[in-house]
């Protein structure tokens, strides 16, 4: 009966012992977890040391002093809605204030008028300023700005070198043009784009200025990112459309146009990622890019700040897979 007993009792302790070896498992998998937790974050931060080094050595292209580039062999070209009047002869003004002699703007059939009648009120003010008005079919960025620079007579397009891309909510320094030119006395420089920043809001209710610092910080990053990644490899992820400049060769060439307004996803038209379009082009055809990060070059953007605008970011986020899909086809983007 001892014996008996004595076997029972040691049977707990060997179903204890089983008992053991069944957790190890789960011991494995949170040593995993916890494992690549860390790499993640070593990843992270080694990834932001390299980038943060590659940004302090980063340095603009300076204006030579005898360039062969000038303002007057630039055409601005502007697709707009129409919604705020008051923030486009604003911009243009800067655009004239920064020499540009010839200046397009393309709207919705809407505000057509409204607009003439702002450019011609503009016009009036400045000597030897050409602004022209044409209208698309429909508000689409990509059908704007192609529309504009098929409307580009073509006296005009024998002699302008530059086309620059801009948006009608942005303000920017005198010598800001000056500046992207700088950049495109490299032959093989196809696109140049500008330090970005968000006007800040000096006033208002708190939900205002927050959603203001949002956008404000946003700008900030994309800048750092930018700049680390074309002083690294000369590479970018998207050359912002605020404001950009191209060598007129390639925004009128066929290829170009007919891509950037007949680009599809899922089989049908893509409206949005115009900036990512041309980014891909330049890189798939091997043009350099530039951005010229300096005081002086530096465009600011008028965001609202209503709840509403926030939905920007879900428009840019959205973007991401589409715009990244098509650029993992090609190696050349691959830098």
């Amino acid at each position: 009966m001892d014996l008996i007993a004595t076997g029972a009792t040691s049977r707990p302790s060997c179903e204890f012992h089983n008992n053991s070896q069944h957790h190890e498992p789960g011991l494995l998998m949170a040593t995993y977890d916890t494992l690549l937790f860390f790499a993640l974050l070593i990843f992270k931060y080694i990834r932001l040391i390299v980038q943060g080094l590659a940004y302090l050595r980063y340095r603009p292209i300076p204006i030579p002093k005898n360039p062969n580039l000038t303002p007057a062999a630039v055409t601005t070209v502007i697709a707009t809605l129409g919604k705020s009047p008051v923030a486009l002869f604003e911009g243009v003004h800067c655009h004239i204030q920064a020499g540009i002699q010839n200046i397009w703007i393309c709207t919705p059939p809407n505000t057509f008028e409204e607009i003439q009648a702002l450019s011609i009120e503009i016009a009036k003010r400045h000597d030897r300023v050409r602004i022209d008005v044409c209208q698309a079919s429909y508000a689409n960025k990509r059908e704007q700005l192609a529309c504009a620079i098929t409307h580009i007579p073509e006296d005009r397009k024998r002699v302008h070198r530059i086309i620059v891309f801009a948006d009608d909510d942005i303000v920017f320094p005198e010598n800001t043009v000056r500046w992207m030119l700088a950049a495109f006395e490299k032959d093989k420089v196809g696109g140049v784009g500008t330090c970005q920043r968000a006007r800040g809001v000096a006033d208002g209710s708190p939900s205002r200025r927050i959603i203001n610092s949002i956008f404000r910080d946003y700008i900030e990053r994309r800048n750092f990112e930018n700049l680390a990644t074309l002083t690294i490899d000369g590479s970018i992820s998207c050359l912002s459309g605020r404001m950009a400049g191209f060598r007129s060769e390639i925004v009128e060439d066929p290829r170009f146009l007919s891509g950037f307004t007949g680009e599809t996803w899922n089989g049908r038209p893509l409206n949005a990622d115009d900036d990512n379009f041309w980014t891909r082009y330049l890189l798939e055809n091997d043009w350099s890019i530039k951005i010229q990060s300096h005081r002086e070059c530096q465009v600011e953007t008028i965001f609202g700040t209503s709840t509403q605008e926030l939905w920007r970011f879900v428009r840019w986020q959205r973007s991401n897979p589409r715009s990244n899909s098509k650029s993992l086809r090609n190696f050349k983007n691959w830098r």
